[in-house]
């Protein structure tokens, strides 16, 4: 099989992030009371946690194509130069054992394939999609980045959320066009590039997603009361407050499992996190927003801390995901007690988590 003929199939394979719909418009407002406003969320949510899934293979698509993975920290060697090409430069010494990308080979790979193709071998013959038009020049992407914020910007989507909307459309432009490089160094840089933004800008989505469930269900509860005849929560007994609260996120978990696929657990949580008092989702809903969590750890802090106060599970929640140096664990600053605002390692959240949860639960209660 020749490299060109390798490339095309790589492209046949490679999973479209976004489809020819499009991102989804921002509903209406609704013109026919609170069930209106519940089908229009109902709608959005399947497009939410579907592109934040899509964009999840996208990203295992791009490290499948180059058949490696990443060591961190930055300032990766991105490759082993072929004898024509000129190693990339650095600002600074690399440690191999960290900054390189190292080769890895699934055990379902099979001769002959990308994951067994050394690094040498990859020459500058990927052909470019000549289904779509010529068009990824330098001025033709300054002019399509300008119309789509514009666009978005019409849609009322914030300016922070356009800019990660627009670095996710970009990223998905490069994974897509591998005939934009001139060489496999730089098509590589290009891809790895991509990898840190379709990671870094998912956790935008998810801080949508949170907001829109907590928006679902406040709306469901709306309803409920509409069904009991009052108009407030204050309307009902202490009693019926409480299963009140407890019935619409019941009714919200079952909508959100019909749209998503989610299983149960992952909704309950989903949907638990969102109902938070504001103190805790604000910084939640920040550190994802910004890129420096995920899901995936705004759910695990979420588990270890359910059975806190909220005072308690807002002062770890702005300790792991907050931005103010005073109040940030120490894996949050850097050697002068400055705050990074770097995405979180795995590893160190899970390691901060565990022992500020045990500080809390460890500590004196008469004091």
């Amino acid at each position: 099989m020749t490299v060109s003929t390798l490339e095309a199939r790589l492209e046949e394979l490679l999973v479209p992030v976004i489809g020819p719909a499009g991102l989804p418009a921002r509903p209406e407002a609704p013109a026919d009371g609170h069930r209106d406003g519940l089908s229009g969320l109902r709608e959005t949510l399947p497009h939410l946690t579907g592109l934040r899934e899509r964009l999840a293979t996208s990203e295992a698509e791009v490290l499948r194509r180059v058949g490696c993975r990443v060591h961190r920290p930055w300032r990766p060697v991105l490759f082993e130069p072929a004898p024509h090409e000129t190693p990339p430069e650095h600002n600074g010494p690399v440690a191999p054992e960290h900054n390189q990308l190292v080769r890895t080979q699934d055990q379902d790979t099979v001769p002959g394939t990308a994951g067994q193709l050394p690094v040498g071998d990859l020459t500058d013959t990927a052909e470019a999609d000549t289904a779509r038009p010529d068009t990824a020049g330098p001025d033709s992407r300054v002019v399509g980045t300008a119309q789509l914020q514009a666009g978005l910007s019409t849609l009322g989507v914030d300016e922070a959320l356009a800019e990660s909307l627009t670095e996710i459309v970009l990223a998905c432009v490069t994974v897509r066009s591998p005939g934009e490089q001139s060489s496999v160094v730089s098509r590589g840089q290009a891809l790895l590039a991509a990898v840190e933004t379709l990671t870094t800008t998912t956790g935008a989505l998810d801080a949508v997603l949170l907001s829109a469930v907590r928006q679902l269900t406040a709306t469901t509860g709306q309803l409920l009361l509409l069904d009991k005849g009052a108009t407030t929560p204050e309307d009902l007994s202490a009693e019926g407050r409480e299963e009140w609260r407890a019935r619409a996120k019941v009714l919200t978990r079952h909508e959100i499992e019909a749209v998503t696929g989610w299983g149960v657990g992952e909704v309950s949580d989903l949907v638990a996190l969102a109902a938070t008092p504001a103190p805790v989702r604000a910084a939640v809903t920040h550190a994802l927003a910004t890129g420096e969590a995920s899901w995936r750890l705004a759910r695990r802090y979420y588990r270890e801390c359910t059975d806190l106060t909220t005072t308690d599970a807002a002062a770890i929640a702005h300790g792991l995901f907050g931005d103010d140096p005073a109040a940030a664990v120490t894996e949050r600053l850097d050697s002068a007690g400055e705050w990074t605002g770097d995405p979180w390692r795995h590893k160190e959240f899970y390691r901060a988590l565990s022992r500020e949860a045990h500080k809390i639960r460890a500590r004196d209660p008469e004091t």
